[in-house]
């Protein structure tokens, strides 16, 4: 296995992505986070099977993305530290400050309910179920950012499953989408929201999302009713419909009598992802998000 370190990571650009509308003080605090984050998950794993080290640099950049404040993004970095550090909670504090410490806290109450949130998207009454358990989730945390940082550390465990051992990937997709794809909604972060449901709709009906990226058939989305995730999947399924037919539409040629434009592209299309993936991201309204409009 190979290593990630912070060397790394500068030398993909991440660094850049990362440190987007810091200061000087709060970059060098930053770069403090990857150094201390690299020490302590090493190589270690998640029980996902991805590098710990790796999930957080991914986190931190989802983070940054949504225009989250400099702690935000460093506790994205520290996440899992209490698991590795019998004082970590301390050490964090002393080293990054008492609201770093205090967003990792969070993260690991949330973690923590993990077991319960598997139990009731696999239920037979999930949907009513899940309506209690997100409004226990907000309930329960003082900082929506802690919330914020959770959808984006489920956003990439999804993307690495892309890439990942298909082991458990039909559990987590369904916890997604009984549990973290309304809380995104519900806090209006769409960027992931809608992410949340195109890999989840992926990994629940592979066959059927194939056909539909391939295709573009609203037909084919409303006539997929012969399994249990068709119904909790169908929206993320005739939103792949609708990007596949606007990315065929949009490689016609212009002189074409049916062809009709491309719909403009709000936001950019990261590199690796599937062409409905990030076509449904362009779809989506960009929204920034910040902890004073999060309320």
């Amino acid at each position: 296995m190979v290593s990630s370190t912070r060397s790394d990571v500068a030398g993909i650009g991440e660094s850049d992505a990362l440190n987007a509308g810091l200061s000087g003080d709060e970059r060098r605090t930053l770069a403090r986070a990857l150094d201390f984050a690299a020490s302590v998950y090493g190589e270690k794993l998640l029980g996902t099977g991805e590098p710990a080290y790796g999930h957080a640099i991914g986190l931190a950049r989802n983070v940054a993305e949504l225009r989250l404040d400099a702690d935000a993004r460093v506790a994205g970095l520290l996440f899992s530290i209490p698991e590795y550090l019998s004082d970590g909670e301390e050490k964090l504090a002393a080293s990054f400050g008492a609201a770093v410490a205090s967003l990792v806290a969070g993260i690991s109450r949330l973690n923590s309910l993990r077991v319960i949130t598997r139990t009731v998207a696999m239920g037979k009454d999930s949907q009513s179920q899940a309506e209690v358990l997100r409004k226990m989730l907000l309930a329960m945390v003082e900082d929506l950012r802690v919330v914020l940082l959770r959808l984006a550390s489920r956003t990439q465990t999804l993307r690495w499953l892309s890439r990942g051992p298909e082991a458990g990937r039909r559990e987590l997709a369904r916890e997604t989408l009984d549990i973290y794809a309304p809380l995104a909604n519900r806090l209006g972060v769409w960027q992931l929201k809608w992410e949340l449901e195109d890999l989840s709709f992926r990994y629940l009906e592979p066959e059927l999302y194939q056909r539909i990226a391939g295709i573009g058939s609203w037909r084919t989305c409303r006539s997929a009713t012969s399994s249990p995730s068709s119904t909790s999947a169908s929206r993320a399924c005739s939103r792949t419909a609708a990007a596949s037919a606007s990315a065929q539409s949009s490689m016609r040629s212009p002189s074409s009598p049916t062809s009709s434009p491309a719909p403009q592209s709000g936001a950019r299309s990261p590199a690796g992802r599937s062409t409905s993936t990030a076509s449904i991201r362009r779809c989506a309204p960009s929204r920034s998000i910040s902890p004073r409009s999060t309320t």
